[in-house]
């Protein structure tokens, strides 16, 4: 384990580098997000938005005209700072398929590199299913992630390496309808991507969902989005909490560390003489509070070196 220090006069007080802390033998707390934005890039009207579609394509038709769709959701925005993703999937529904006898393919989520415009269009009126609209300045198409901008993408539908990460953080393999819903499963990258835009969120442009067989016709397939709500694309995550000592103060030969403690864990205080640590003792152990609390426990001896930790731990 990495340790990251901080001194106090005559003190060095010390806690995990990852969480400054630590969680033992603890369940995951659990959430699901729909995404923030979604649209699609349609090769066959490479000049169109349709970030306002109750579906977003991807796939290949039967002309070989390549659709790929692009979702993003707020990691930031609803897990704790200081959190631990341990797993995530992502619930697609299928909600279109070719008229025609259909191509299975298997669909990749490939984390993004740059910023794109949602958009607001969605088919003209006389328009076809799927066609959207010709988009206004900021939209994201085929050609450009901000229409009228001169941010395109670095090749037409986006170009792997330079707008999106070449390999694949998970995908799973498509057929039709019937078999709706479909999971894409959690894998080292999906996570890593998450945990990326938790600590990171200025990173966060979404991932770009394409479809390994885009030589094949007839690959393509109509995903649900934010905007129909009865199908929109559901990213479950399992995450640790953040388990932090968050203040400490010195006053002569006393050290007191603050700390919030959530409801029905047991939280213990341990300290170490030296570093690395030849055994952790126990300072202080805090019983499970029926809401959230914060605690402060004093360290009425110090040696002139003493290291700290905070281990959580169910009942």
């Amino acid at each position: 384990m990495k340790f990251a220090a901080h001194r106090v006069p005559g003190l060095v007080v010390v806690a995990a580098a990852i969480l400054l802390g630590v969680t033992l033998g603890s369940p995951a707390a659990t959430l699901t997000l729909l995404p923030d934005a979604d649209t699609m890039l349609s090769e066959y009207f490479p000049e169109n938005n349709f970030g306002a579609m109750p579906f977003a394509n991807s796939g290949s038709t039967r002309m070989l005209t390549r659709n790929r769709a692009l979702f993003r959701f707020d990691v930031a925005g609803h897990l704790p700072a200081g959190a631990r993703i341990r797993s995530a999937s992502l619930i697609l529904e299928v909600v279109g398929q070719p008229a025609e006898p259909f191509a299975s393919g298997r669909f990749n989520l490939h984390r993004l590199l740059k910023p794109w415009g949602e958009g607001t269009k969605t088919n003209a009126p006389g328009g076809g299913a799927g066609q959207g609209s010709p988009a206004t300045t900021g939209e994201a198409t085929w050609t450009h992630r901000f229409a009228f901008t001169t941010n395109t993408w670095t090749s037409p539908g986006a170009a792997a390496t330079n707008d999106f990460v070449a390999e694949p953080s998970s995908g799973v393999t498509v057929f039709g309808v019937d078999q709706s819903p479909y999971t894409i499963p959690s894998a080292d990258r999906l996570v890593a991507d998450l945990q990326l835009w938790l600590d990171q969120p200025a990173t966060n442009f979404g991932w770009i969902l394409v479809c390994e067989h885009e030589g094949t016709p007839f690959t393509a397939r109509r995903f649900g989005t934010r905007e129909d709500p009865l199908n929109a694309p559901r990213l479950e995550i399992e995450y640790d909490l953040p388990v932090r000592i968050d203040s400490v103060q010195r006053a002569g030969t006393q050290t007191t560390l603050s700390f919030l403690v959530e409801p029905g864990w047991v939280y213990t205080v341990e300290f170490a003489n030296g570093l690395p640590p030849g055994g952790w003792q126990s300072l202080a152990h805090i019983s499970p509070a029926s809401q959230p609390l914060r605690v402060s426990v004093t360290d009425f001896t110090p040696a002139p070196q003493r290291f700290y930790r905070l281990v959580r731990r169910m009942p």
